[in-house]
């Protein structure tokens, strides 16, 4: 996956912690990752919306505006993003799992010990993968799993498709986006706030490209205590799944 891989998210839910304590530890926060992530941005406002039922009618909706620290590294290819109730690492030069859990536990050990967490509800891993257009081919040399890309119809050009599916694998679940872009941006509308603190998201591909967005997950209803063998087992998990999907669609070439 290394070779067509142009971005990789993790994201780890916790149960939300007061705003007061989220400003009070801040500075233990950056203190314990400035060797890693010296660039401190300024803390930005984030709205978030909770949902609360009623005996009658429609669920209520309230707007939360929380803050949320941005920390990057020195190059500025990785990036973090922590908020009362989630962390965020995220990177446009993978240098393979290893190296990259290893640097999401060191933000997750500094978020614990700072704000205490004492439970998680999701934990995810998102990879993004891009496939270049040749002529004699279009896409055949990288996938498999040419229904995973826009068929053919008739004699008609072909001008972009997009595909979503979801899969479930237990307790974990798979949401798959891929398709062909033409003279499209690098990231999906979803990622481009996000993607925006580590790269330039104005830049257009030009012509045609393929792209395989693995979006690999556990969510709970329920609060799981949090533990970092937890976080681990899942992130091994949700590698592993995302793999399988990867293989199964892409020709490795």
């Amino acid at each position: 996956m290394a070779k067509h891989l142009i971005y990789m998210l993790s994201k780890i839910e916790y149960g939300r912690i007061s705003k007061s304590k989220f400003l009070g530890g801040m500075d233990g926060i950056i203190e314990n990752l400035r060797r890693d992530f010296p660039h401190v941005q300024p803390v930005r406002q984030q709205n978030s919306f909770r949902f609360e039922l009623k005996a009658e009618g429609a669920p209520e909706v309230f707007t939360d505006t929380d803050p949320v620290l941005t920390l990057l590294s020195p190059n500025k290819t990785w990036g973090i993003r922590i908020s009362p109730n989630f962390l965020i690492l995220h990177t446009k030069k993978c240098e393979g799992f290893e190296d990259f859990k290893k640097r999401l536990f060191k933000v997750i050990e500094a978020v614990h010990h700072n704000f205490d967490i004492t439970h998680i509800s999701f934990v995810g891993m998102r990879y993004i993968n891009s496939f270049d257009y040749n002529p004699s081919y279009e896409f055949s040399e990288y996938f498999k799993r040419m229904d995973f890309l826009q068929p053919s119809l008739g004699s008609w050009l072909k001008a972009g498709s997009n595909l979503s599916a979801r899969y479930v694998n237990g307790t974990e679940t798979l949401n798959v986006g891929s398709g062909v872009m033409i003279n499209a941006p690098k990231y999906m509308p979803d990622l481009a706030e996000l993607a925006s603190d580590i790269d330039d998201i104005n830049k257009i591909n030009e012509g045609p490209a393929a792209y395989l967005d693995i979006d690999s997950f556990f969510a709970s209803e329920d609060l799981v205590e949090f533990s970092m063998e937890l976080i681990s087992e899942k992130i091994s998990i949700l590698r592993n799944n995302a793999n399988a999907v990867f293989n199964e669609t892409i020709n490795e070439v």
